[in-house]
Order: structure tokens, then sequence, then C-alpha cells
């Protein structure tokens, strides 16, 4: 059955897909696809690309292949794939969960909700240091301190719980995909091993020397053709993926500092 697979048509054309051997003269049209306007609750609009069929289809076989091999959780979630075991790193390991790791963002979830009650901030904030001071105030009177021994010990205790207190930052970039740079991606991309491969098809599908063609519906049976020169399409298999590329070298930069 599998050499019946290779040998058809179906299949070799796939393979020089994915080998980003498309022919220079289809290649625009190819790696494009027609441009559509969704709007926003906010009003705003947010530019969708539907693609071809056949492009969708290679990109999704081999993005689910990236996916089975670990490596795009190795890359963008390393902790996940830690040992248990292993010392707690000093700063936060930077991670990405929305992108190829089943159950991401439900986990992601969890994990700050559990970590902001771990490390409460205001009343509760408050309240966990008065304790903490107040049990270190009892403890050094137990040891026989004196006044101003005691006092600092307390003092010491409530500002090490207040110290620990962590807050949740929700960012929301402003047209992401659209915005982000195409050299910052493929650096991001050609910077991994596990994801050199892909290279030949992606930077087919994103090329500037031949840029992808949008075509967008102007009504009355008027089409104009929009050169993609910048972003990442959304709507494409690989768009959030490659978005998620080209950031994770942001967040691996503020998560060391």
């Amino acid at each position: 059955m599998l050499d019946r697979v290779e040998a058809s048509n179906l299949y070799k054309v796939a393979t020089a897909i994915a080998n980003g051997k498309v022919p220079a003269s289809i290649a625009p049209y190819f790696a494009g696809g027609r441009l559509l306007g969704l709007s926003k609750p906010n009003g705003g609009i947010r530019p969708i690309v539907v693609g071809e069929a056949l492009r969708r289809l290679v990109g999704k076989l081999l993005l689910t292949q990236k996916m089975a091999t670990g490596a795009v959780e190795k890359h963008f979630a390393p902790q996940r794939q830690a040992d248990a075991a292993a010392p707690v790193p000093a700063h936060p390991v930077a991670a990405q969960l929305g992108v190829g790791i089943k159950g991401g963002l439900e986990e992601m979830v969890h994990a700050v909700s559990v970590a902001l009650q771990s490390h409460p901030a205001g009343d509760a904030a408050s309240a966990l240091a008065d304790a903490a001071g107040a049990g270190a105030r009892v403890a050094a009177v137990a040891a026989g301190q004196d006044a101003a021994t005691v006092e600092a010990a307390a003092a010491k205790a409530a500002a090490s719980v207040e110290d620990g207190v962590w807050i949740c930052i929700s960012v929301d970039f402003k047209n992401f995909f659209n915005c982000i740079s195409r050299p910052a991606v493929f650096r991001a991309l050609l910077a991994c091993p596990g994801f050199l491969d892909l290279y030949a098809f992606l930077s087919m599908l994103y090329s500037k020397d031949a840029p992808a063609k949008l075509w967008a519906d102007l009504g009355e049976r008027v089409w104009d053709d929009i050169l993609s020169m910048e972003g990442v399409h959304q709507g494409c298999t690989y768009g959030s993926f490659l978005a998620t590329l080209g950031l994770q070298p942001v967040l691996l930069f503020s998560a060391g500092r």
C-alpha cells in the first residue's frame, strides 16, 4: 500500500511542494490566497488569508510531524520535558503553550491560577505578612531575645512574604501577525536545528523576491491583488507557529533579565 501511495501523482506533487519546488511562475499565487476582513468586537478588522487547499494540506502534515516528534514542545516549552527532580532554574523559563502543544492553554490557565494563589497580593499578602511577622516575634521572644531583636526578626519575616508577591500581566499585541518582522522569524527558524528542514517550504510561502499575492474582493466582481511583504498570514497553517517562533527570542531575553 505504501509503495502505491509513493507512486501516486498526489504524493509526488506534495513532496515537491514540501521541498519548496514550486514553479516560479505560479509560486506567488500558490503561496497567496483570498484575503477576507472579519469584524472584531471592538470595531476593528481582522485580515484572514484563505490559502490554497494543497498548500494547507502539505503544511499541516509537516507541522503534525514536528509535533509528533516533540520538537515543537521542546523549543517553545522546554521545561515541560525537564526532569521533575531537577533543580528549579534561578530565572523563569520562557514558555509558549498556545501552538503545537496539546492541552497547553488549559495548562497555562491552571498554572497562572496556582501561582497567583501561592503568591497573593493585596489584603491576602498583608495578612500573610502579618502572620509571618507575628510568628517570628513569638519565636524571638521564646528564645529570650531583646525587644529590638524581636522587632527586627518580625520585620524581616514580613518583608520576605511581601517580596514574594507575584503579579500577572496580560499583553495584547496590536496587528501582531501582520507586523511581526519576517527576517526575525526566519532568523529564529534557522537558529533551531529541529526546524531547519521546514525552511525550503516556508521560504517559498514567505519569499520577498517573489512575494505571495493576496486577492481581495472589492465588490461588483472587482478583485485587487495585494503583495504580501511583511508579517505572516493569519489563516495560514503556519501563521501561529511562525509568529510564535519570532516572539520566542524576545521572551527568552525578558525571562533572563
